[in-house]
């Protein structure tokens, strides 16, 4: 098959007024809502200021407003034609066993649709032209792209939208390999984090806040793609980098990382373990697909006889190197205890991501820290709790 990406040329300006009040109508918006709409956009105009001097009043005939909450919802609903029309038309790819064909994905503006034959060209061609004429949108061929999957003739024009060896769907950077895909994606994940944690440094931050904003902001992504794809070694040790770097404002690390990471009651600060908590959230997303019979991932499990038992200690079995990622979670997977049906998935995945840290700690040897190595004789468990019991800010209590 081939994956094309279409990229609409000034998406959100482009969407003529008309159209809009023709989509809501068809929705069956009241007429109430459709008038402030009116109201909103019927009157608007603009002016253009050079030099001091400003033009005559220009009015307003196309676009949604940028930067108004509403306008992503509008824009989908101008949107949502084009899908519907290409769902109808196009054959489409199946990624269930009996579930659902995939013929066009969608978020904002970012269009991708599933080639699966020549013959599917002249419909999508046809109906970004009919959708075009009614709505005003324009694509934008220089900066959509499409990818050659499998057998898939390069040779063929799609509407003269060029061919790359990788696109990028919904955050991920796909290429012709399961493999390739994964390696990329992580990579350069990787090098933005590292620059967010450089250009982050100089902020004025206590230690607690700087291990918050690692976990709601530095590495928000990271817990997006981990559910897809694990991270690679040489990802994590970069990452864990970037992190020391920032939370110690790029000087000589004072404690080291696994300290951090400790619970508080341990003489840590609850810093998350970064490679565990992708590996719980990977495995929490794949008996979530487990539970789908649909699912391809079902069906290779029930092949593997890897749902009812796990042995342990875990064997590969016949799974192929092909499909190394399911290896990794098989053999993860003997050392978990199996879903509690009662349990909610955030205390499924809390309970995963503990029972992880725990076996990592242990594999590389759960040693008490150094002060509490120096000085045996106090109570260091007393310590820690009254530390983080006082009644004083947090900044103080990382001095501490």
């Amino acid at each position: 098959m081939c994956v094309v990406t279409i990229d609409f040329q000034e998406a959100f300006d482009n969407i003529s007024h008309n159209y809009l009040f023709a989509v809501l109508q068809e929705h069956g918006f009241s007429k109430l809502f459709q008038q402030r709409l009116k109201t909103m956009y019927d009157s608007a105009q603009s002016v253009v200021q050079i030099n001091g001097y400003t033009s005559s009043p220009i009015p307003i005939r196309s676009s949604v407003r940028q930067g108004c909450p509403l306008s992503m919802i509008l824009y989908a609903l101008c949107l949502n034609p084009l899908l519907s029309t290409l769902e109808k038309k196009l054959p489409g790819v199946r990624l269930y066993q009996s579930g659902p064909l995939a013929k066009v994905v969608a978020y904002a503006d970012d269009v991708t649709i599933f080639v699966t034959t020549p013959a599917d060209i002249p419909i999508i061609q046809e109906t970004l032209r009919s959708y075009k004429d009614a709505s005003g949108a324009r694509v934008n061929t220089r900066k959509s792209k499409a990818l050659a999957i499998g057998p898939w003739d390069s040779s063929i024009q799609i509407m003269d939208i060029p061919y790359y060896n990788e696109i990028r769907i919904l955050g991920f950077h796909f290429t012709n390999t399961v493999n390739d895909t994964a390696r990329r994606s992580w990579s350069i994940l990787t090098d933005r984090i590292g620059a967010q944690a450089r250009d982050a440094y100089a902020r004025e931050l206590s230690l607690d806040r700087r291990i918050q904003f690692v976990h709601d902001y530095l590495l928000a992504k990271v817990w997006y793609v981990a559910q897809i794809f694990p991270p690679p070694d040489e990802c994590i040790r970069i990452l864990n980098t970037s992190i020391s770097c920032f939370v110690w404002k790029g000087a000589i690390f004072r404690v080291p990382l696994s300290t951090l990471q400790r619970r508080k009651d341990e003489g840590g600060w609850d810093l998350i373990h970064l490679k565990a908590k992708c590996l719980a959230l990977l495995l929490h997303r794949t008996w979530q697909q487990s539970q789908n019979p649909v699912t391809f991932t079902a069906a290779w499990l029930n092949r593997w006889c890897t749902t009812d038992k796990r042995n342990n200690p875990p064997h590969r079995g016949g799974i192929p190197a092909a499909l190394d990622y399911l290896r990794r979670i098989l053999i993860e997977y003997a050392y978990v205890t199996p879903h509690d049906p009662t349990e909610t998935q955030r205390t499924n995945k809390r309970r995963l991501y503990n029972t992880i840290h725990t076996m990592m700690r242990r594999e590389t040897g759960n040693q008490d820290i150094r002060i509490v190595r120096q000085r045996p004789d106090i109570q260091w468990k007393a310590v820690w709790r009254n530390l983080h019991n006082a009644p004083v800010p947090e900044k103080y209590k990382s001095e501490w």
